[in-house]
C-alpha cells in the first residue's frame, strides 16, 4: 500500500512538472504581441508637424512680429496676413496648410488693423497693406494724421524688409483678408460703377456666392481660372490701378503673381472651400 501511495505522489509530480516547463516553454517562445496603434486613415504624417519660426521688424519704437507656419515643402509659394484684425482668414489659411502642405505668414502687432508706432515721442499709424511702394506710405501717414520725412522712411524700409523676408523666393503669394461686405467694399465695388471700377480690367461676379467673398488677381491666367469655376473674381488693371502702395499694387509693379483671398469676416467655412478650389492653380504653377 504503501508502495502504491509513493508511485501514485510521484506520478502526479512528473505530470505537474512537464506541465510547468510546457507552459514555460510556451510563454517565451511565443511572447505576448504588442499592440500597436494603426495610422489614422488619409493623414500624411508630414503634414502632421508645423514649424513655426518668429521673424521680427523693427519699426520706430517697435518690433512688429511675423509668425511662419510651414507644414511640408515650401513650394515657393505663401500666404500672408497683414492685417491683425481679420482672424476668420487666419484659421482657414492654418486648416488648409494642415490639409495641403505650404507656408503661411501672419503679422502680429496688437490686434488691430493699422499698425502705430513712435519716433521721437510723436504718435505714428499705417496699413501694413499700404507701405510697399514709395508713394502708399505718404498716403497712409498722412490718412492717420502725423506724417514726417522720418517717419516716412521708416516705415519705407519696414515695408521692403518685409518683402524681402516674406517674399523670397516666392513663386506666388496669396494675401489673405477678410472684409464686412459694405456698400463701399465688395465684388461689386469693383464693376462698372463701382468705387474701384478704375482700378479694375475685368470682374466676374455669381449669384451662387456672397458678394463679400471673391479673389482679387494680378494675372489674366488666375482670372479665367476663377471664372471656370462659378467663383467671384476681380482681375486688377496693372497698367492704370491707382498706387495706393498695397502688397497687389506692388506685385502689379514687379510682375510677382498675386491673389487675394477676400472673405466676409465669420464666413469660415466659404473661405476654406475657396482656397481648395484654388488649389489645383497653385499645381498647374508648380509645374511650370
Amino acid at each position: 500500500m504503501l508502495k502504491l501511495t509513493i508511485l501514485l505522489l510521484l506520478s502526479i509530480s512528473a505530470i505537474f512538472w512537464w506541465r510547468h516547463t510546457q507552459s514555460w516553454n510556451f510563454w517565451h517562445t511565443n511572447p505576448t504581441p504588442t499592440l500597436q496603434a494603426k495610422a489614422p486613415k488619409n493623414v500624411s504624417p508630414s503634414l502632421k508637424e508645423i514649424k513655426e519660426e518668429i521673424w521680427e521688424f523693427p519699426l520706430g519704437d517697435k518690433v512688429v512680429k511675423a509668425v511662419m507656419y510651414q507644414v511640408g515643402d515650401y513650394k515657393q509659394e505663401v500666404y500672408f496676413n497683414m492685417h491683425d484684425n481679420e482672424n476668420t482668414c487666419v484659421d482657414a489659411t492654418k486648416q488648409i496648410i494642415q490639409e495641403f502642405g505650404g507656408r503661411f505668414v501672419e503679422l502680429q502687432h496688437g490686434g488691430a488693423r493699422e499698425i502705430s508706432f513712435r519716433i521721437n515721442g510723436v504718435l505714428y499709424k499705417v496699413d501694413p497693406n499700404r507701405i510697399y511702394t514709395y508713394k502708399g506710405v505718404e498716403a497712409t501717414l498722412r490718412n492717420y494724421g502725423s506724417y514726417s520725412a522720418e517717419a516716412h522712411e521708416a516705415v519705407y524700409q519696414f515695408g521692403q524688409a518685409l518683402i524681402a523676408k516674406i517674399l523670397a523666393d516666392a513663386q506666388m503669394v496669396v494675401a489673405m483678408h477678410n472684409n464686412f461686405n459694405t456698400k463701399t467694399f465688395s465684388v461689386y465695388s469693383f464693376a462698372t460703377g463701382g468705387v474701384f471700377d478704375v482700378d479694375a480690367s475685368d470682374t466676374f461676379i455669381t449669384n451662387t456666392m456672397g458678394s463679400g467673398d471673391f479673389f482679387y488677381v494680378t494675372t489674366e491666367q488666375f482670372f479665367k481660372f476663377f471664372k471656370e469655376k462659378n467663383i467671384n473674381a476681380v482681375l486688377q488693371d496693372n497698367s492704370n490701378v491707382t498706387d495706393d502702395g498695397s502688397l497687389a499694387v506692388y506685385c502689379g509693379q514687379q510682375n510677382i503673381p498675386y491673389i487675394n483671398c477676400e472673405a466676409e469676416h465669420g464666413h469660415l467655412t466659404q473661405q476654406v472651400e475657396m482656397l481648395r478650389a484654388m488649389q489645383p492653380l497653385w499645381a498647374t504653377k508648380n509645374q511650370k
